[in-house]
């Protein structure tokens, strides 16, 4: 980092920008060079203490204690920790010497496991459909994906999986896929959210009587679980369950809180690069949505969710059905005529003042 302003309280610390979000990736213990603006070296030191957006040393030299000063700025190079590098290769070393690289990288089984037949179905549709009747019975068995389907998947096995465009998706009627695993690459939180879950979570327990175990809460970060996890434990609200988009996939809760977390625009282009939160994924917007039984509220930043064609369009369905609360989203169009408007209504104000001042003055003599 260039250009650093190095505070002073009780000990030394710095802000690092985007250390909430583990870039850079800190823990306790990591070493850090301090260097004057013309990369002259002063000192090193080493990190006491991750805060959410800081780091706190408290072993600077005497030397650096001597040359600081509260003005000046800094360059700071971080060196990580070797522990923890040195632990991950002790335990490579101990898989290999104990004999158990079975356990840590086993080989598949050999071993085949028959497909039984179902005769009996739910559904009398099922039966009549080769494709469908294979796929259901090599579920149930625990086999991969049949042969019969072989030829209209884009792969039957991790080895064999292979990226489809969207012009060959569009070709087929039904698709069926699975959610990447992708949430939990990503740490964003957003504490003013965290605040209003906690006071639905506590009108619906206290004021509404539901069970909690009847609550879900989703946010599409991990760091916005933990934190409302940690709200939640310590509030003794133990059974409501919380979570990201993916482990709600299949499940369903009598009401659901949905905290999109994200409220700044900028990061949005983050989140596509990477393919996170909700805004660039139609899979995890229609899981999100579709989890709750009877009540769903979702809480998030309009003027960010608007971006989006599909929250546009639900935003819209829910002020249509007067259940749309919060600040108006909608932005005015600059045309000419309103910043004409806005011209003429600051030149009038500005005349008021004058208006203003001279009785003002008139009134003192």
């Amino acid at each position: 980092m260039f250009g650093v302003q190095i505070k002073k309280g009780h000990f030394y610390s710095i802000d690092v920008p985007g250390l909430a979000e583990k870039r850079p990736s800190l823990i306790k213990g990591d070493r850090l060079l301090i260097y004057c603006k013309d990369n002259s070296f002063i000192c090193d030191g080493t990190i006491s203490e991750i805060q959410d957006s800081a780091i706190v040393i408290k072993d600077f030299c005497m030397r650096f204690t001597a040359l600081y000063r509260p003005h000046f700025l800094y360059n700071v190079r971080f060196m990580p920790l070797r522990l923890p590098m040195e632990r991950m290769h002790e335990a490579v070393d101990n898989v290999f010497a104990n004999k158990q690289m079975c356990r840590v990288f086993p080989k598949p089984s050999i071993k085949q496991i028959p497909v039984k037949e179902i005769t009996r179905f739910y559904n009398p549709l099922i039966k009549d459909n080769k494709e469908q009747k294979s796929a259901v019975e090599h579920i149930v068995s625990g086999k991969l994906m049949p042969p019969a389907l072989a030829n209209v998947s884009n792969g039957t096995s991790f080895d064999t999986f292979f990226s489809v465009s969207n012009g060959k998706a569009s070709t087929y009627r039904v698709l069926v896929s699975t959610l990447l695993h992708a949430a939990k690459y990503c740490n964003f939180y957003n504490d003013k959210e965290i605040e209003l879950v906690r006071k639905y979570v506590t009108a619906l327990v206290k004021v509404h009587n539901v069970l909690q175990k009847d609550i879900g809460i989703i946010a599409p970060y991990i760091r916005q679980v933990y934190k409302i996890k940690g709200w939640l434990m310590s509030a003794k609200y133990d059974e409501i369950e919380v979570g990201t988009v993916e482990s709600f996939q299949g499940k369903e809760k009598r009401v659901v809180i949905v905290s999109c977390v994200r409220a700044n625009s900028h990061l949005l282009d983050y989140d596509f690069k990477y393919t996170l939160g909700f805004l660039v994924d139609d899979k995890r917007f229609t899981v999100a949505v579709t989890r709750a039984k009877a009540k769903l509220i979702i809480i998030g930043n309009p003027t960010c969710l608007i971006r989006d064609s599909k929250w546009r369009e639900y935003m819209e369905f829910c002020f249509d059905n007067q259940c749309y609360f919060g600040q108006e989203s909608q932005q005015m169009e600059r045309n000419t005529a309103l910043l004409t408007e806005i011209a003429k209504t600051r030149f009038e104000r500005c005349r008021l003042a004058d208006v203003l001042r001279q009785t003002s003055e008139v009134l003192q003599n």
